[in-house]
């Protein structure tokens, strides 16, 4: 395979695994899985590991929306495994430990969860990713949520929309405000609930 070809291949699966995001987004699991499948059997036969890593990720993922949660952990735990092995890709194994925790704490098993996400989040600030450190800090304070332990979540979430805020993410600022308002709520401060939810 000259370099040009496989230049080519790699690119097209960077295009398919976006379609099998998209299709996974809009809840079109069947077509997700076997874009998902085209995209890994490509990586497999040229060797792209990386691309292996992210395949996985979007089949793990998919099959936690699916409430299947033993076959997400699955995917995932190889997705990880093969991600310490990349040389130069320390992000794509936070990624994947930061999948993993949300699995963990669909399962209730939220020590592990914890656990997880504090895995990521040293690996994104050694890599002072802000866009990920502010992830990493909602789906920490997410898990305090589910909890109950809105004192634990509520610095996170502070933390997490203000990082988000600096850096232009509005999705994820959006999401901390949300959580910051059931936090308050959980605490039995209403006014502060409310407040949240109105910040810009």
């Amino acid at each position: 395979m000259t370099g040009a070809v496989a230049s080519g291949d790699r690119l097209r699966a960077k295009i398919v695994i976006e379609q099998a995001n998209n299709a996974w987004f809009q809840a079109r699991y069947q077509e997700a899985f076997d874009l998902r499948q085209e995209v890994y059997q490509a990586a497999l036969k040229g060797h792209w590991p990386l691309e292996q890593v992210i395949s996985l990720n979007t089949s793990g993922l998919i099959w936690w929306t699916l409430n299947e949660n033993d076959r997400a952990l699955r995917e995932l735990r190889e997705a990880l495994s093969l991600a310490g092995k990349l040389e130069v890709r320390s992000d794509e194994i936070a990624t994947t430990l930061n999948n993993i925790g949300i699995v963990y704490r669909e399962m209730g098993r939220y020590d592990e969860a914890l656990k997880t996400f504090d895995e990521a989040l040293a690996i994104d600030r050694k890599l002072k990713s802000r866009w990920a450190i502010a992830y990493d800090l909602r789906n920490t304070a997410l898990t305090y949520l589910r909890m109950t332990r809105p004192d634990k979540a509520l610095p996170l979430l502070e933390e997490a929309a203000a990082e988000s805020h600096d850096i232009g993410d509005r999705v994820n600022e959006a999401k901390s405000l949300l959580g910051l308002g059931d936090a308050h709520f959980l605490a039995g401060n209403v006014p502060k609930a409310s407040e949240a939810s109105k910040r810009p």
